[in-house]
């Protein structure tokens, strides 16, 4: 059911939806860069050594980057709400007259 709708609002914005992949793979592109380049998984094997953990600098920086992506894309998506909620009348007023009128195209 779940896949359903997103299969739809995805048909419904192709646009939008395609922004959406890209911001959330660029989202993983820096955090997997940053996790590359600050070597977070090398040392997972030996998570006692205090000298070898993820500073916390990191990990700030990391969950900060990542509550941004995810404040972008929830941000987007409040707009795009209030846009077709805006919208909405001026396509049911457009419907009824076309359908008044039997238009063949709406």
């Amino acid at each position: 059911m779940a896949v359903r709708n997103v299969l739809r609002s995805i048909a419904a914005h192709p646009g939008r939806s395609a922004q959406d992949a890209i911001l959330a793979l660029s989202g993983l592109a820096i955090v997997g860069l940053l996790s590359i380049e600050f070597d977070l998984f090398h040392f997972a094997h030996q998570p006692t050594e205090a000298e070898r953990r993820v500073s916390l600098v990191e990990a700030i920086a990391l969950t900060m980057l990542l509550g941004g992506c995810i404040v972008a894309f929830i941000h987007r998506r409040i707009r795009e709400l209030h846009r077709d909620a805006e919208s909405a009348p001026r396509l049911i007023a457009r419907c009824a007259s076309c359908a008044s009128r039997r238009c063949a195209t709406p």
